[in-house]
C-alpha cells in the first residue's frame, strides 16, 4: 500500500504517511511537498511517476517515515 500525503494538507497530518506505511504489508510512504489535499491534481506528473514505480515494483519508496526524496 503507498501511502501518499501532501505536506500542506489542511485536513490530515503527514505523520499519518508514515504510521499507515508502517502498519501495513508492503507499506510505502511519500510526501509531496508543494501538495496540500490533492498531489494528484497539484503534482500531477510526479505523482504519476510515482504511483508507477510503486505499482511496477520500481524505485523503492519510504517505509516507516514519511519519505519525500522519490
Amino acid at each position: 500500500m503507498l501511502a501518499a500525503y501532501g505536506r500542506l494538507d489542511p485536513y490530515y497530518p503527514v505523520e499519518l504517511a508514515a504510521y499507515i506505511a508502517a502498519r501495513v504489508p508492503a507499506g510505502a510512504s511519500v510526501v509531496f511537498e508543494e501538495s496540500a489535499h490533492a498531489p494528484q491534481i497539484e503534482e500531477t506528473r510526479r505523482f504519476c511517476e510515482v504511483v508507477a514505480a510503486f505499482a511496477s515494483g520500481g524505485a523503492p519508496l519510504g517505509r516507516g517515515p514519511a519519505s519525500s526524496n522519490t
